[in-house]
């Protein structure tokens, strides 16, 4: 296990240079997949509502740099395992901006249909938001 909050930048390429499997949180940090070693594995989460399809850049990645990559959805709509925030700031995925109906709407909704831009209220939510990951639920 890998704390990157403990590490450098230099540190994480260096421990990442010899790791075979990455799994985390859609992010930035995935990006350190760049130093794994060819053959290796990337497992990618991402929050409840968020179809495999429209997240696609690691998995690009992967397919570039011949590593395998692996996407795991959350199946849990509901807290505590899934835990949005619509009073945040829009850019954290808050819904305060949008009409009441709409941010009923997008709460109630299952899956995200794909964004025309990044600022798409219902996808922001739904990537914003907070899960629990089982691990011996990501295969």
């Amino acid at each position: 296990r890998v704390a990157q909050e403990d590490m450098t930048p230099g540190q994480m390429m260096q421990v990442m240079s010899r790791t075979a499997i990455i799994v985390g949180v859609h992010g930035a940090l995935q990006i350190y997949g760049l130093w794994m070693p060819p053959g290796g594995i990337l497992i990618e989460a991402v929050p409840y509502g968020i179809p495999p399809d429209l997240v696609e850049h690691y998995r690009k990645m992967c397919a570039l740099l011949g590593h395998r990559h692996r996407f795991w959805s959350s199946p849990y709509p509901d807290p505590p395992n899934t835990i949005g925030h619509p009073d945040g700031h829009a850019d954290r995925g808050g819904l305060g901006h949008v009409a009441p109906y709409r941010k009923r709407a997008i709460m109630k909704q299952r899956w995200v249909r794909p964004p025309k831009c990044c600022r798409h209220a219902a996808w922001m939510y739904r990537l914003f938001q907070d899960m629990r990951v089982d691990a011996d639920a990501v295969e």
